[in-house]
């Protein structure tokens, strides 16, 4: 069975937007690790897909980056987990939820929200074959 994983820091922030109390971290692309053992650790194929992070009853603490901006560190706590610099797919309504990322510039984003889902958009396109992720 094939498991996948989102790696944050492959991945690049394309929008943020704050809506009814929701907030959406576009990623475009983001790069999503797939193998046939454990994702993220053993050897795989990397693909770019766009992709959202929506939080929902979230708030924003910080201000966003200029826009697109890398992620080159990221932390997501869901529910009783913690992800660092990769989030299982899917992931579908947990919460509670806190984002944190460190982007290449040096400035740094947080979002903290009732729940998090990935939404993942399009189809994938290969990158590359990895042995290790």
């Amino acid at each position: 069975m094939t498991s996948s994983t989102l790696e944050f820091e492959a991945s690049v922030v394309s929008a943020v937007a704050e809506v009814d109390g929701d907030v959406t971290i576009a990623l475009a692309p983001a790069v999503i690790h797939r193998s046939e053992g454990i994702s993220g650790v053993d050897p795989g194929t990397r693909w770019s897909q766009a992709a959202e992070l929506v939080f929902t009853g979230a708030e924003l603490e910080g201000e966003p980056p200029t826009l697109p901006a890398h992620i080159v560190r990221g932390k997501l706590r869901a529910g009783v987990y913690t992800y660092l610099d990769m989030l299982p797919v899917p992931t579908h309504g947990v919460g509670p939820a806190a984002f944190d990322m460190e982007f290449s510039d040096g400035s740094r984003l947080a979002v903290v929200g009732e729940t998090v889902t990935l939404r993942l958009h399009g189809d994938a396109k290969y990158v590359e074959h990895t042995n290790v992720a």
